[in-house]
């Protein structure tokens, strides 16, 4: 099944995808930390007996899976994936999701709220990722009632969330402002607009391979529209900023920054050995030279897909057996030297 990021988006040399996610609690249920498992159970089985019903309201196929009764090594995957939150993985309460095929929806049952309600999309399509969740949202709201406040808003587990409950967030691959060194200067700009700027699995995560997330924090006070064109049009501004740097930078280290690229597909080609760390950003500086003309490929090479299915679930779930990290290690460079074979390199 083709993926979201399989899918070719606008400003996506830049922006590696757009998300918008919607914190939702039903009234008349205790919120996270206080609901009991019978209730949990309950709240499960109404959602997943509508999973087809919210399937019509977005024209895709959505499956529905008991997360607590999953393998740690499925729970990694679809972590590896933005389809669960390491919150979720870890509950030992009753927890679900409900996902669609391409990876781009995801409904989370029992995470730190009753419901968080995900769709992202490929580029910058931030209006569209919001079309689809609050078609979702709108659907379950007509079942049930949500906790609701008309000085507060949607009320959540976290005064964080009070409000709209809506974060919207792009992924950004940004190489040019990473090598300038701007990363801190521009998390502290943007942090004046109520965005932050984080790593690429989320907060408490580090950036891997020059992929940052940026994320709205603010939800109370402010509209939903307000929210996105907010963080849309900084995004547009970031893309500008990177696309300056990156040809400023490529114009005075060229060879250099094309020495290192080269090398590194030539170590993807034939390392027997790579760790995650050292394949992501071998692969990062694959998909600058990529995006940059430097190194030339017959087909337009999915690499950011690349960088999900290395990592530790992904690889182990591709080789259909869970792997020692010695194997595990092995393993990713057998595949990325398959891989990078496949590739027909234009000189």
């Amino acid at each position: 099944m083709e993926k979201w990021y399989d899918i070719p988006g606008e400003n996506d040399s830049v922006v590696i995808s757009s998300r918008v996610r919607l914190a939702r609690n039903l009234a008349g249920l205790n919120f996270e930390g206080r609901i009991g498992d019978a209730d949990a159970g309950d709240l499960i089985e109404k959602i997943a007996d509508e999973k087809d019903n919210i399937a019509a309201q977005v024209k895709q196929k959505l499956n529905f899976t008991e997360v607590e009764t999953l393998s740690d090594e499925k729970k990694q995957v679809l972590m590896e994936r933005h389809l669960i939150s390491q919150s979720l993985a870890d509950k030992k309460m009753p927890a679900g999701l409900i996902a669609s095929e391409d990876d781009g929806i995801s409904i989370m049952i029992n995470e730190d709220d009753h419901l968080r309600i995900q769709c992202v999309k490929s580029g910058s399509a931030i209006d569209n990722a919001y079309i689809l969740a609050d078609k979702i949202d709108d659907y379950i709201g007509s079942k049930w009632d949500y906790s609701f406040d008309n000085k507060y808003g949607y009320l959540t587990s976290s005064l964080s969330d009070c409000g709209t409950g809506l974060k919207a967030s792009f992924l950004l691959f940004l190489p040019g402002i990473s090598l300038a060194n701007r990363i801190q200067k521009l998390a502290d700009e943007v942090g004046k607009f109520g965005i932050a700027i984080r790593g690429s699995y989320g907060e408490g995560t580090k950036s891997e391979g020059f992929i940052y997330q940026l994320t709205s924090t603010r939800t109370l006070g402010v509209s939903e529209h307000e929210i996105m064109d907010n963080i849309s049009q900084i995004v547009l501004q970031i893309v500008d900023q990177e696309n300056k740097l990156r040809k400023y930078i490529l114009s005075n280290s060229r060879e250099e920054i094309a020495d290192k690229i080269f090398r590194s597909y030539g170590v993807l080609r034939y390392a027997k050995s790579l760790s995650t760390q050292d394949a992501t950003m071998m692969l990062s500086q694959l998909k600058l030279g990529q995006e940059n003309d430097i190194i030339k490929f017959r087909d337009d090479e999915n690499i950011y897909g690349m960088m999900v299915a290395i990592r530790q679930g992904s690889i182990q779930e591709i080789a259909g057996r869970k792997l020692g990290k010695v194997e595990r290690d092995r393993f990713r460079a057998n595949y990325l030297n398959m891989r990078m074979s496949a590739m027909e390199l234009i000189e």
